[in-house]
């Protein structure tokens, strides 16, 4: 999950305050269990954080793009996943993108990896261009 967070009014304390969660899934194949899972961790989200959430599923295909695409419907509203197909996911191997979207190469290389010279060099420099505490993470 990611959360979106702007800085607090004066009169509202000193803890950032949420404005948008976004909640992500990887999903390899189907499971039409997550069509009553996922509406309760949006709903769940939306309770503890107090902001809008949405729902991003991320898919090694575009066959499972139609499949999860559909709004879940609630019998009250209905749930719509935002989702995205990683195969057209192509990994960067330009060193300047890489430093500019550093998020998006290392998204592209776990989603299609190689073993090419450029894009592993521009894999480096998004890497390189996060600040300590994230590129731990992603590296991982």
């Amino acid at each position: 999950m990611v959360v979106c967070e702007r800085a607090p009014p004066p009169y509202e304390g000193d803890e950032p305050v949420a404005v948008l969660a976004i909640i992500t899934g990887p999903q390899r194949s189907w499971d039409p269990r997550k069509h009553y899972s996922w509406p309760a961790y949006v709903a769940y989200t939306r309770l503890r954080l107090r902001c809008p959430v949405a729902l991003l599923v991320l898919t090694p295909d575009s066959a499972l793009v139609g499949r999860y695409g559909d709004p879940i419907d609630l019998g009250c509203g209905h749930v719509q996943p935002v989702v995205f197909s990683l195969d057209g996911l192509a990994p960067v191997t330009d060193e300047k993108t890489a430093a500019s979207h550093p998020l998006l190469t290392i998204l592209a290389m776990a989603a299609n990896p190689t073993e090419d010279r450029a894009a592993l060099e521009a894999l480096y420099v998004a890497l390189r261009s996060l600040d300590t505490s994230n590129s731990s993470s992603y590296s991982d």
